[in-house]
């Protein structure tokens, strides 16, 4: 269970107890929700988290959006006179993201720094009850030193893989980290979809030659599977891979038997939440299930990018401008929120 985050009106600040306590006890946490904060559901595309009173999302102007049960969409701060700039707000979102881990609370945070008169971002990870750092993702030392040119410390994607395994990315590497933020394993070959499973102990991702690798986690020898084709984005459900290639055709891959189906065609860009997969391509906007069959035609939801949908319990969600857009896993009930 996620420690909970109690807030002492006195002092003005928060910090999260040592000791578990359940949602019913309605304590205030970290970002000022009530009960225990959660991360939205998905591997790849953009992360959300939510606790029982509120829905939290990074708006494109980089404001932390609060969207309560009553629909009501608000900048995460109370504070009449606040600009949201600092960094101590809590609808500040500037080069931060919220995530759980291992049952705690934790904030990617990209500290802009002046160095020989160009902004460069120091990347940490930070514990939000303590505000320790607890990783300053370092360039890997064994890194060549034609790829460490094109590299920094900045986190550009965190991504949860499982209770036991965090993804880390920078510019041009990418690190698997234990629970106590320890380096497990480290790749440079980092393609442009931040994208990584575990299935079966094995590490999948796909790197700069648009190649799915799979990466032992017992040996971390890695080795690319043979798919006769370059891989664009990728996403998994249970024991099936969901690919889309270069020519745009949207596969279902077995990690069992290494079976391959064609599910679609003129299929760039997808998200995969639950049982339905959601795409678009141009002004094409599907639902389709996980054979491949039309569940709903979203073409009318132009705001919409189906490449980064979240899903929170049983509803999907987008950010839009001015706003956040919401519908059922099926489609149904779409509705906008926006905020001032």
């Amino acid at each position: 269970m996620i420690k909970k985050i109690m807030c002492l009106a006195l002092l003005g600040a928060m910090f999260v107890m040592a000791t578990g306590c359940s949602n019913g006890e309605n304590k205030t946490n970290y970002l000022g929700g009530k009960g225990e904060i959660k991360n939205s559901e998905r591997e790849n595309g953009l992360w959300a988290v939510y606790d029982d009173e509120y829905k939290y999302f990074t708006s494109y102007d980089k404001a932390l959006l609060r969207l309560d049960k009553n629909g009501n969409l608000t900048v995460n701060c109370d504070v009449a006179t606040c600009g949201h700039s600092l960094e101590s707000c809590k609808g500040n979102a500037k080069d931060i993201e919220y995530f759980v881990f291992n049952d705690r609370l934790y904030k990617s945070y990209n500290e802009p720094r002046e160095v020989g008169g160009m902004v460069e971002y120091k990347g940490s990870i930070i514990d939000c009850e303590s505000g320790k750092v607890v990783f300053d993702n370092p360039i890997p030392e064994d890194m060549s030193e034609e790829d460490s040119i094109d590299d920094s410390t900045e986190v550009s994607h965190v991504r949860v893989l499982n209770d036991d395994i965090v993804k880390v990315e920078g510019p041009r590497h990418a690190y698997l980290l234990d629970k106590d933020f320890n380096v497990l394993y480290w790749h440079s070959d980092t393609g442009k979809f931040p994208w990584g499973t575990i299935y079966d102990n094995t590490y999948y991702y796909i790197n700069d030659l648009y190649q799915l690798i799979a990466v032992d986690m017992n040996t971390y020898e890695s080795s690319p599977v043979e798919l006769d084709t370059k891989i664009f984005m990728c996403d998994r459900n249970g024991d099936y891979l969901y690919f889309t290639d270069k020519f745009e055709e949207l596969y279902r891959y077995s990690l069992k038997d290494g079976s391959k189906q064609k599910l679609g065609e003129g299929i760039i860009v997808f998200s995969l939440l639950g049982d339905y997969i959601y795409w678009y391509n141009n002004d094409i906007r599907n639902i389709l299930d996980l054979d491949g069959k039309l569940v709903c035609d979203c073409s009318d939801y132009t705001k919409m990018e189906f490449d980064c949908l979240i899903r929170i319990e049983d509803k999907v969600y987008a950010i839009v401008e001015n706003g956040v857009a919401e519908m059922d896993l099926d489609g149904k009930n779409y509705k906008e929120y926006t905020y001032k």
